[in-house]
């Protein structure tokens, strides 16, 4: 799983080390092929980070607008990701589509000044998808399922996929896809929630997990860590709508029922009714906001909102307060 986490590495950070090459196009796209060349010449390394070298030049084709050899280098990385035994399996396959898929819903574009195409960071903007942009990503996002299909969900991975997934086809219009990726989620929450023996680490990382999903589902980027100073109206716009919150508030409910199998005095679940009673703030839910400010009053002992709802000071740390310490991102 180390070494997978290393080369998932090579591959995000790709564009970053592209960001060094000469100016022209012809040059940038040189310098990729240049760096496969590199490669092959040190014969100790390993297939996939060979692989992710050729994913690389697969992205600054597309980058360039020459889609068609994008999309066949990258076929290309896909088939040597399969050389390396470490890599070669479905989760490992549907992570390496995934990714392509989200880089391709980024948009990324080369800005082109006269003839000559520059690779200073600021040169990339984002290019607005068309149709044809929708259903390569479409496309990819569908093979992914089906490598996911092929395993177990033993460590969330397979649930975290699935959490990708929905947000690719939430911009490719693919409805009935993103409800069975949504359905599994869920399915799998309930397991855990029947379940006498799961081990409090699995149920924290599946909590949040559903939290990132219910977060997502009304496009809300940043929970609230404290009291918020303004308050979100419903129906003002297509995310912020009654129907998107009430499934946000059921995905929610479905992780709190998670970290409520935790002890009493787990900071995770206490936390968690924390950022519920905040979220609900948030959308002006006062009675269940009201609700959740009582349970956790009664997980805490006390009734001071300082000490409820302390000041925020930066990622996980909060004022006048230990036992509501939050990871960052926790929902």
């Amino acid at each position: 799983m180390v070494r997978h986490k290393a080369l998932l590495a090579l591959l995000s950070l790709s564009s970053a080390c592209m960001a060094q090459a000469p100016a022209s196009a012809q040059l940038g796209i040189e310098f990729a092929k240049d760096s496969i060349r590199q490669s092959e010449r040190d014969k100790k390394e390993n297939p996939g980070s060979y692989a992710s070298r050729v994913n690389a030049l697969a992205e600054e084709y597309q980058r360039y607008g020459q889609f068609q050899k994008a999309e066949s280098t990258f076929r290309e990385a896909l088939k040597l990701y399969k050389l390396d035994r470490h890599a070669d399996n479905p989760q490992y396959r549907a992570s390496i589509l995934l990714s392509w898929a989200q880089f391709l819903s980024d948009g990324a574009q080369r800005l082109k000044t006269g003839e000559k195409e520059t690779q200073r960071k600021g040169d990339i903007v984002e290019r607005k998808l068309d149709n044809t942009d929708f259903r390569r990503i479409n496309q990819i996002t569908l093979e992914a399922l089906q490598e996911l299909n092929k395993t177990e969900d033993t460590n969330t991975s397979k649930a975290r996929s699935y959490l990708s997934a929905i947000n690719l086809f939430d911009k490719t219009g693919n409805q009935v896809e993103k409800e069975k990726c949504e359905s599994y989620i869920l399915s799998v929450a309930k397991v855990f929630e029947k379940e006498l023996t799961v081990p409090n680490d699995l149920l924290i990382a599946y909590a949040e997990i559903l939290n990132r999903f219910a977060d997502a589902t009304v496009h809300l980027i940043r929970p609230p860590m404290d009291k918020p100073t303004y308050q979100i109206a419903l129906d003002t716009n297509e995310f912020y709508t009654s129907e998107r919150l009430s499934k946000a508030e059921m995905i929610k409910l479905a992780a709190l029922k998670l970290f409520d199998k935790l002890p009493k005095d787990n900071e995770y679940r206490i936390g968690a009714h924390k950022s519920l009673a905040l979220w609900y703030m948030l959308f002006k839910k006062d009675a269940a906001a009201a609700k959740e400010t009582k349970v956790l009053s009664e997980l805490v002992g006390t009734t001071d909102e300082k000490l409820l709802f302390p000041k925020y000071l930066g990622c996980g740390h909060f004022e006048n307060s230990k036992r509501l310490a939050q990871l960052c991102g926790a929902g």
